[in-house]
């Protein structure tokens, strides 16, 4: 579980996903705040009892997250999948699906959860493979979410969902 002291490696694979999505774009926008700092800091998240960060470490590096929600007011016994961040340097080696898997493992025994949520970005094709592949289905739904993409085009989510106990 993650705690206070790995916050800052928490922000710095945060701010790796902020980069990798903007080169993917080419798009350059001068270096920002890319904390995720809207109605719920981070530290308010960490400490609050329907969030779960878990960290992945090598060594004392923390090479991915996952942020899950406790979400009652999606669904009854539902976790959301908040956040899922691995730095562009970890890709393929595992450690999404490592983090999803032990993401789901923990929201059932923390949150009971039978129902597992999350939004993407439907053009982030690597995660769609990737929650697919862990057995994830698309529910059909889409959102726009708030603001445009760095490429100026508005930016859709598609709803995917995980039944646990089927």
């Amino acid at each position: 579980y993650a705690g206070p002291k790995d916050r800052p490696g928490i922000v710095e694979a945060d701010k790796d996903r902020e980069r990798y999505r903007r080169k993917e774009y080419n798009v350059t926008k001068t270096e920002e705040v890319l904390e995720m700092e809207g109605e719920w800091p981070l530290e308010e998240r960490m400490a609050d009892d329907k969030f779960i960060f878990l960290v992945l470490k090598v060594g004392d590096e923390i090479v991915g997250y996952i942020e899950l929600k406790n979400a009652p007011e999606i669904g009854d016994k539902t976790v959301e999948v908040e956040t899922l961040s691995v730095p562009e340097k970890y890709f393929r080696n595992k450690f999404g699906d490592n983090l999803t898997e032990q993401g789901v493992e923990e929201a059932k025994r923390l949150f009971v959860a039978e129902v597992i949520h999350l939004w993407t970005n439907k053009k982030n094709e690597p995660a769609i493979e990737l929650y697919q592949k862990q057995g994830f289905l698309k529910t059909g739904e889409e959102r726009v979410n708030e603001g445009k993409t760095w490429a100026g085009e508005p930016s859709v989510s598609i709803g995917t969902v995980k039944h646990l106990n089927k």
